[in-house]
């Protein structure tokens, strides 16, 4: 079994462990999103950039449920996600696609507890992820 070392500056790489299913009642009583994000737009090389879509944590709950298995990058750069005390980032590691390698989640609002969610339960698949631009400090695991 590999030991890693797991430090987080926003904007840094991060190898996550996997989420465990008694965790999703932490979203559980969050409402759907208001305006529907549907059709999402054709992936591109198993890329899907929703990015500058005003997308929030209600929204994040239920895109996650919308997302194709062959996303490879997800970009979800330039939304308020973070918003909802971090329901989207509960959505997104527990509802992340099998194929998932890289997430863009710059310039939202995901703090400092939602960036030890991501670092901490995001499957080992997601080696790359990228917070610049969060109000998120520091954080050494």
């Amino acid at each position: 079994m590999k030991h890693l070392t797991r430090i987080a500056i926003c904007g840094a790489l991060l190898l996550t462990a996997t989420a465990h299913a008694s965790e999703s009642a932490v979203i559980s009583d969050v409402k759907p999103a208001v305006a529907p994000l549907y059709p999402l737009p054709a992936l591109k090389n198993g890329t899907l950039d929703l990015s500058n879509r005003g997308i929030n944590d209600d929204a994040l709950l239920e895109l996650v449920q919308k997302l194709p298995d062959e996303t490879i990058y997800l970009n979800l750069s330039h939304n308020t996600i973070g918003d909802n005390k971090n329901a989207g980032i509960w959505a997104l590691v527990l509802g992340t696609p099998s194929r998932l390698k890289s997430v863009d989640l710059s310039y939202n609002q995901i703090n400092k507890e939602g960036e030890r969610v991501l670092m901490n339960r995001l499957p080992r698949t997601v080696d790359l992820i990228n917070l610049t631009g969060n109000p998120c400090e520091l954080v050494v695991n």
